[in-house]
Formats: C-alpha cells, structure tokens, sequence
C-alpha cells in the first residue's frame, strides 16, 4: 500500500469519526415543507477541518520543505472532506484551485511561525530571527513582541517577590523556571 495513505489514514478515519458523529448523535432533524429552502447544515466547519492533528503537522512539513505536490494532495484530501462533510461553496471554493494552494501555504507558514514564536518564546530567544524568516507577518510581529514584554514583566514582578521572600540564589533563573513551567501547564 501506498505509503502517503498509510500515513494519511489517521487524519481520514479522524475526520470521518468526526462526520458519523456530528451526523448519528444530532438531534433528528424537521424535514421541510415545500415552500421552505432545502438546506443541509455542514458537518465539519473550516476551522475543525483544518485544526486536525494529522492536516496540521501534514501542511506543516510540506510547507517548510516547499513540497508543492504534498500540498496539492492535501488539498485534494481536504476538498473531499469538504465536499462529504456538505461545507459550504464558499470554504470549497476557498480550498479549490491556484487559491486553495495559496491558502494552504499561508497556513502552513502561520503555524510554522507560530511553533517558532512559542518555542523562542519559552527559550528565552531572540525573535528577531524568526521576524526575518516571515517577514510579511507584521501583525503576527507586533503580537509577539507585546507577548514577550509581557513574559518578561511578569518575570520581573516575580523576581521582585523571590526576592522579598529572601530566596537566594539565580532568581532570574528560578522565575524563568516558574514562567516557562505555568506556561507549559496552560497549553497542554
């Protein structure tokens, strides 16, 4: 068997769980009269498609390595859910296409850059490394910077406390520590 399929097949068997769920475990549903619409609510919005594990780390990789074709199958892969899963025109026509690619690669970058801020975030990194590698991220920039102002604040409000205590020892080191270990705790 195909080896991209059999790496692939957790992200469809997590999607189609998602689907046989959504469609067995919703409330029956009013079937309606004539003179209203027939419209059929999605399964999946575009916001869960795209947050799948296996889609995330998938996009991820192809996107650092430039991997145009992995792309490309991740967009097929994505339409298909889309179209089973009864999304709107609209997201399909927003996967579909020279756009779809385009789409997809700017979301792959987004992630790119945001497993590189938190990793140089909890490093104790400079960003302006990472600033340079997504340049066309301004707003992603600013955020960032305000994140760490407020990291090293907080740092420095806690040093102030240890201090107070009369703990001896690095306490630069020990509220990095205590910082990097709350915020750790807060994302898992």
């Amino acid at each position: 068997m195909n080896k991209s399929v059999l790496k692939k097949r957790p992200f469809y068997v997590g999607v189609f769980y998602v689907l046989f769920c959504l469609t067995a475990c919703s409330q029956p549903k009013r079937i309606p009269t004539q003179s209203e619409p027939r419209y059929q609510e999605a399964l999946i919005t575009m916001q869960q498609l795209l947050g799948t594990a296996d889609f995330r780390q998938g996009i991820k990789s192809a996107v650092a390595k430039n991997d145009i074709e992995a792309i490309q199958r991740w967009q097929s892969d994505l339409l298909a859910v889309a179209k089973e899963a009864r999304m709107s025109a609209s997201d399909i026509k927003t996967l579909s296409g020279s756009n779809g690619i385009t789409f997809l690669q700017f979301h792959g970058k987004r992630l790119n850059y945001n497993d590189e801020f938190f990793n140089r975030l909890l490093a104790f990194e400079d960003l302006q490394p990472l600033f340079d590698r997504f340049p066309h991220f301004d707003e992603l920039h600013d955020i960032s910077k305000k994140m760490q102002i407020q990291r090293d604040d907080l740092i420095s409000q806690r040093i102030t406390q240890l201090a107070q205590r009369g703990v001896e020892g690095d306490l630069q080191a020990i509220a990095r520590g205590e910082w990097r270990d709350y915020f750790k705790g807060q994302s898992e």
